[in-house]
């Protein structure tokens, strides 16, 4: 009995104390080139799926496409889904003896699993899909003590906003070619490319 309560401390210790030792690397890459075309004009429904645990980002995303020439309007034709779609590729056979091996070890033997999240922007009219843009991010995360000297700079959300703020600055870039504002432009054709230009000059 006391040797079982002993092993509980010591594993809830080393929990403890390697939990917080953890460091993170995520990329982010296009999946689609962007089928279809955006419809003249910037009014569009925003419907956010998938993000129920990470509103920080679904805020900072819904607040970055209205200030890049997205009118958000409720009562639009167009909606303009954005869903976020997360994967634990870490493969099954492997977690339980990683996990033991990095409790045993006080957290010298790294703890790493793999994150694979799918973001999609796809444009909805009239009941079908107009528009369909797709990113994948990739989230490597290691839990050690070796690695606290890197927790400072690849902290494994700080790594993964990151990479999503890539993704939606690789979007904007998309849809600055076919969205033009119609209160200041009218409808996009070529040659009047002063909306595009306002958005592809800002940072």
């Amino acid at each position: 009995m006391i040797l079982q309560r002993l092993y509980r401390n010591l594993a809830i210790l080393c929990l403890g104390l390697i939990s917080i030792r953890c460091a993170g690397y995520s990329y982010a890459e296009s999946r689609s080139a962007g089928q279809g075309a955006f419809s003249a004009g910037c009014r569009y429904q925003l419907d956010f799926a998938g993000w129920t645990y990470y509103e920080e980002d679904r805020i900072a995303m819904r607040k970055y496409l209205s200030g890049s020439g997205l009118i958000l309007d409720p009562a639009a034709d167009r909606v303009l889904e954005i869903i976020l779609e997360q994967t634990d590729i870490t493969p099954a056979w492997r977690k339980a003896p990683n996990a033991l091996l990095t409790i045993f070890s006080v957290g010298i033997f790294p703890l790493v699993e793999y994150f694979e999240y799918h973001l999609t922007f796809r444009v909805r009219e009239g009941g079908q899909i107009t528009y369909l843009d797709q990113y994948r991010i990739m989230n490597h995360t290691v839990v050690s003590v070796l690695v606290a000297p890197l927790m400072p700079f690849y902290w494994p959300s700080t790594e993964r906003m990151e990479s999503i703020e890539k993704v939606r600055s690789m979007f904007r870039n998309r849809f600055a070619r076919f969205c033009a504002e119609p209160a200041l432009q009218g409808d996009y054709e070529p040659g009047k490319t002063s909306a595009h230009q306002r958005l592809s000059s800002r940072p």
